[in-house]
């Protein structure tokens, strides 16, 4: 039987070529309907999360945390976990409804009050896939769990599209998602397969409310801090100021967003199996914070990197405002991936509180140095204040959580730093090179700055992260073998 390492790190290879996979939808998605809708558009349906997220936050209070935590006896929490859900998600679309005028009256724009009441519909249905969610994460099933998400990527993204190009302009955006919530939740339920009860145990349903009381706190925080920046930059500018940060924001944070989050999935049924054994634990969560940094820091720099000739030769000046936003958080974001896993570990040795007072203690941190960012300085000023809380917060939240397993800030720091430096000196190197040539033409640029940091990138790591860059190949190989695209030669 494969070893619990054996399924983190073939998860992390399935939640890498899925990352990929989705990263390239995402992206072209967000192209195209950058290209065909304005930046007060992208404003609209950024201050409308800034109101749905929070709901969602809500209807989905911590519960498939909890439930991760009972694997052997998971079977027997189903049917009150299904049932709380579908109550939290009745209850959170409720909420949204209230909400929407609300909300559209503060922002003085009434289109965000449409938004918010089509997302409320939304959220009793993905309420409903939380639990066959925790079963197959329980269960390993990491490739059914990245097939998924990706079909739903590229299905959100066509039918955005498509709907822009009927003529449903900003509504585009959130139509799809009930619809693709609904075929998701059907197609989950069918693959974990549960066994299901008609006694609903309500008896039960105050152990888990009880459990899962921390972890929905930490996730309203978290919601807030995430929706933080579009809402204040919202009650101080325009729509149009709120979506130029918004697209530069949504293409900042996908390294980190997409590869971190299937991590953590992959992670916290792991580490949850090895409770009990606090050296392995935090021995396996350092060898993932290290793997992800080393990932996410060369994407994060190349992304910066190719900011203004890809968007200059993509949208001409339209979209030349977020340049310098995209630049300053494509750094920043990088520098949460370490916390990611931290957080996952926290939540894996049962750290709910922990996890609760952690967040209650940085967060207002964030809500300041972003309000002060946004009063000086506007867009920019609301950039530099989220990385700010990035870089000086997110990792002593990180080194709170890792001490506990005798992890020294030195060698924390080297999380940080060792990934940054490669990433730094590969794209530093090629564009002083890239200063030395003749290229005039923006294509000619991204070409240039690709392939020439790829292959610095690729070479200082197998130089000085030997065993790093040999796991990395080794699980990618071993994942497309498994797809059947490459075999392997009999013996």
């Amino acid at each position: 039987m494969p070893s619990l390492g054996g399924f983190a790190s073939r998860g992390i290879a399935w939640g890498l070529l899925q990352s990929l996979s989705s990263r390239v939808g995402q992206f072209a998605g967000q192209l195209v309907t950058a290209s065909l809708l304005s930046p007060r558009e992208f404003g609209l349906i950024a201050l409308a999360y800034t109101v749905a997220t929070i709901s969602m936050a809500l209807a989905s209070p911590g519960l498939d945390q909890v439930l991760v935590q009972r694997q052997r006896t998971l079977h027997v929490w189903v049917a009150p976990a299904l049932a709380l859900t579908l109550v939290f998600g009745l209850l959170g679309a409720l909420i949204l409804l209230i909400a929407a005028p609300i909300a559209a009256a503060a922002y003085k724009e009434p289109a965000v009050a449409g938004l918010v009441s089509v997302l409320a519909v939304a959220l009793p249905i993905n309420s409903v896939s939380i639990v066959p969610t925790v079963l197959l994460r329980s269960a390993f099933k990491f490739k059914a769990l990245a097939v998924i998400a990706s079909v739903e990527t590229l299905g959100t993204q066509v039918l955005t599209i498509g709907l822009i190009l009927a003529g449903f302009g900003v509504y585009s955006f959130v139509l799809p998602i009930p619809l693709l919530g609904l075929i998701r939740t059907i197609i989950m339920w069918r693959c974990a397969r549960p066994k299901l009860s008609r006694n609903w145990q309500p008896k039960r349903w105050k152990y888990l409310i009880g459990k899962s009381i921390s972890v929905s706190g930490e996730r309203l925080i978290s919601s807030a801090i995430s929706q933080g920046d579009y809402t204040i930059l919202g009650l101080m500018a325009s729509s149009a100021v709120v979506g130029n940060y918004f697209f530069a924001f949504k293409l900042a944070s996908q390294p980190l967003s997409i590869l971190a989050g299937n991590l953590t999935n992959v992670l916290l049924p792991t580490l949850s199996a090895l409770r009990g054994n606090l050296r392995a634990q935090g021995a396996a969560a350092l060898k993932a914070a290290k793997l992800l940094g080393l990932i996410i820091m060369p994407l994060a720099f190349l992304q910066a990197a190719l900011a203004r000739p890809a968007l200059h030769l993509l949208f001409g000046l339209k979209w030349q405002a977020a340049v310098p936003l995209i630049q300053i958080l494509s750094v920043s974001l990088a520098f949460d991936s370490i916390a990611w896993v931290a957080g996952a570990l926290l939540l894996a040795r049962g750290g709910f509180r922990a996890t609760l007072l952690y967040m209650t203690l940085i967060s207002p941190f964030f809500f300041a140095f972003v309000a002060i960012g946004g009063w000086i300085g506007s867009a920019i000023g609301v950039a530099c204040g989220v990385g700010l809380y990035y870089l000086g917060l997110s990792p002593v939240y990180a080194y709170c959580v890792f001490r506990q397993h005798g992890i020294t800030p030195s060698r924390l720091a080297c999380l940080y730093l060792g990934p940054a430096a490669l990433a730094a000196f590969a794209i530093g190197g090629t564009l002083i090179i890239l200063s030395m040539m003749p290229v005039s033409s923006d294509l000619g640029r991204i070409c240039l700055i690709i392939s020439l940091d790829t292959a610095a990138y690729l070479c200082l790591l197998r130089w000085l992260e030997p065993t790093s860059y040999q796991e990395l190949l080794t699980n990618m190989i071993d994942i497309i073998r498994d797809r059947g695209w490459l075999r392997s030669a009999p013996i």
